[in-house]
């Protein structure tokens, strides 16, 4: 299942003016009558800028795709009404679809527009709205694939594990395990929920004989992370 997010975007509208020079110039400043959209999709998912992500616009053919700095351009559109999708392979791991909100350019104008990537709090409200008895308050999704033909893999179980270590005087050193399971669904999509920050762990996914190797999976440091991963298991055993 993926999450819709219309994108909370910014837009600044500019009248196009002609670069000003003081020599006799027939085309400067001329009117066209096009529009043009300058943007920038920034990941508060990771921090940075999302980088070779394609973005469309909504009932036109037209696609560009964003530079090593977020950034994207359309150039010489029919002024009007546009509602853009953003595009990529972490989206996908994410489950996410990022579109936002219809917004007008005029003639002779540019807009503005700056896109952005839900952030780990809000991916985390979206995917676990109830986290009772929760450890931590991160979490980890993704989904399990047949490696051939990269069909979802309903049914399949997939388990977490850890180890948490306590250092205290009262105990000395004490190692917790670990482990919390989950089926995947008819969409090979599975979750974790309430786990804590700076956790080193495994995971697996089994389905019938087949079963894959422990993989190593890593939770960062900040208070609340989101983490997507996806998992390869044969359909047939």
């Amino acid at each position: 299942m993926r999450l819709h997010f219309a994108a909370a975007i910014s837009l600044l509208a500019f009248a196009s003016v002609g670069a000003q020079n003081p020599a006799p110039n027939p085309s400067a400043g001329a009117k066209t009558g096009k529009a043009q959209i300058i943007g920038i999709v920034v990941d508060s998912l990771n921090g940075g800028f999302l980088s070779a992500a394609s973005i469309m616009i909504d009932g036109l053919k037209a696609s560009a795709e964003t530079d090593s700095l977020g950034k994207f351009v359309f150039d010489n559109l029919a002024p009007g009404t546009f509602q853009l999708g953003v595009f990529h392979p972490r989206l996908d791991t994410l489950s996410l679809s990022i579109v936002t909100r219809p917004f007008h350019v005029g003639p002779d104008s540019t807009s503005v527009v700056l896109i952005a990537i839900p952030s780990a709090a809000t991916l985390v409200h979206e995917k676990c709205p109830s986290r009772a008895g929760a450890i931590g308050m991160s979490a980890l999704i993704g989904q399990v694939r047949d490696p051939e033909t990269l069909q979802a893999v309903d049914k399949a179980e997939v388990t977490i594990a850890w180890t948490e270590i306590e250092i205290s005087k009262e105990v000395g050193i004490r190692r917790t395990p670990h482990l919390l399971r989950d089926t995947t669904d008819k969409f090979g999509a599975f979750k974790f929920c309430g786990l804590p920050s700076s956790m080193a762990g495994t995971l697996q996914a089994r389905r019938g004989a087949a079963a894959t190797a422990e993989i190593p999976i890593a939770i960062g440091d900040r208070p609340i992370e989101f983490v997507a991963r996806s998992i390869l298991l044969p359909l047939t055993d």
